[in-house]
């Protein structure tokens, strides 16, 4: 009886997948029909990330790059985006020896994209923010290295998928849409 539940509740969510091409929902970056490339992703391929300095910035770029270049598209590139990585920490637990038990830390990115270089126009502007936490373990400080990188890379990535998604949201916003 649970099982013929289990496979009423699949296909109920795949006809509400089927359901949402009906009301004019479509992927913003996706391949389109036939593979052929979106206008979307060609725009976010068309995105350079400048280096960064330190550690967090290096971990930005690398997850920004990751995103922005997903489908190989070999486009001449036509934007610089601007995006330094804060990275705040907050103490929210305290053991009795008065030794912090946890660490919350809030990634933040307010970023800027220029046409051509970092020196061009502005062309639009946002901010993201995430948060993570980090469990303080007293004596294991090779530990605690480690898991503060981890932290670090959680952050960017979290970040750099909120970035792209505003930019992509801002590139189909300014494309003529199809049958209006």
């Amino acid at each position: 009886m649970v099982r013929r539940r289990e496979v009423g509740r699949f296909v109920a969510l795949l006809g509400g997948f089927g359901l949402l091409g009906g009301c004019g929902f479509r992927p913003l970056y996706a391949p389109g029909t036939g593979g052929v490339d979106s206008a979307v992703a060609r725009e976010l391929a068309a995105v350079e990330v400048p280096v960064m300095a330190e550690r967090s910035g290096q971990l930005m770029r690398q997850a920004l790059q990751d995103r922005l270049e997903r489908f190989n598209l070999s486009v001449a590139k036509k934007y610089d985006l601007i995006a330094p990585y804060q990275l705040f920490g907050a103490i929210e637990g305290i053991q009795p020896t008065t030794d912090p038990s946890r660490v919350r830390f809030t990634g933040v990115t307010n970023w800027y994209l220029h046409s051509g270089t970092s020196a061009g126009p502005l062309v639009t502007t946002g901010t993201a923010k995430a948060m993570d936490g980090l469990d303080v373990i007293v004596g294991q400080f090779f530990e605690q290295d480690l898991q503060a990188d981890v932290v670090m890379r959680r952050l960017a990535d979290a970040l750099a998928d909120q970035v792209v998604m505003q930019l992509a949201s801002y590139f189909a916003s300014k494309m003529p849409q199809a049958g209006t």
